[in-house]
């Protein structure tokens, strides 16, 4: 028996329903682990397995995760144009993050980890306003992280980890003054770490390691009070250590580990190094 709100969404959103179905198509349905109700004629797509639907029978999420995907995301998936969350993980879809994905205004999630994804990162992701989360970590991505993510002014998560990006960071990656994570290691990345890095005020996890950044760790940094976990481990930086760094006040993992630092280990970071649950900063040129 159909609910009221499956009925009317049925009856009111053909689109909603025909993009379901075009979806089902792309990502190889007739190969997922679990496909109930999905393509019934009798049951309404509010009903289909992983498909939730607001209370007027909008399309709001997407929920597939480790349920065998394949195949490429569809251009035309912003056709739901109620969704807000896209939680594909663990699966194996492939091919390219569509540029159209920056039509899904109302998107506040983004999950996409543990895929075949390839590529770059589409310059529309920037149109997303309204998103939180942007996990793409253990894809295929290549090329630089657009300048447009800074438009992101909602972001609080982001996992680019474990893919093949190169370039430089973006300078308007520090306006998303809402970031509380950025995990970007196991990539290629390389330049500098900005002193416009203390814009970040919300940051309590920074993961940069194993990439290719030089430089020097800003002063800057310091300015981070929230800031927790703080790994750069396995880069090419330089120079002397901030003076302050042992007074960032919320710390708890520090890694400095295989990098080019010289001179001394500030006494700040001597004075706290047992107060910390990780700290390494062997493999460097210090005095």
């Amino acid at each position: 028996m159909l609910t009221s709100t499956a009925l009317f969404a049925d009856v009111n959103y053909p689109q909603e329903r025909l993009e379901l179905e075009n979806f089902y198509k792309a990502t190889n349905g007739t190969n997922w682990i679990r496909q109930d109700n999905w393509l019934s004629d009798s049951i309404s797509y509010c009903e289909w397995h992983g498909v939730i639907c607001d209370k007027n029978g909008h399309v709001t999420e997407l929920q597939l995760y480790d349920n065998g995907l394949e195949g490429t995301l569809p251009d035309t998936l912003c056709n739901l144009t109620e969704l807000k969350t896209l939680y594909l993980s663990f699966n194996h879809i492939g091919g390219r993050i569509p540029a159209t994905i920056g039509q899904c205004k109302k998107l506040e999630n983004i999950w996409l980890k543990s895929n075949q994804i390839d590529g770059e990162i589409p310059d529309s992701i920037g149109d997303l306003e309204h998103l939180k989360w942007l996990d793409l970590h253990v894809n295929k991505l290549s090329g630089a992280i657009p300048s447009s993510i800074g438009n992101l002014h909602q972001l609080e998560i982001l996992r680019l980890d474990d893919n093949q990006l190169n370039g430089v960071l973006p300078d308007s990656l520090y306006m998303l003054k809402n970031l509380k994570e950025i995990y970007l290691f196991n990539n290629y990345i390389s330049g500098p770490i900005s002193t416009k890095i203390e814009q970040l005020t919300q940051l309590q996890h920074i993961y940069l390691g194993h990439n290719q950044f030089s430089g020097v760790l800003p002063d800057t940094m310091t300015q981070l009070h929230s800031l927790k976990t703080l790994r750069v481990e396995y880069n090419a930086l330089t120079g002397i250590l901030p003076v302050d760094i042992g007074n960032i006040i919320n710390l708890q993992v520090l890694r400095l580990d295989h990098n080019q630092f010289t001179g001394k280990v500030p006494d700040s970071l001597l004075n706290r190094e047992y107060e910390l649950q990780v700290v390494d900063y062997s493999y460097n040129n210090f005095e």
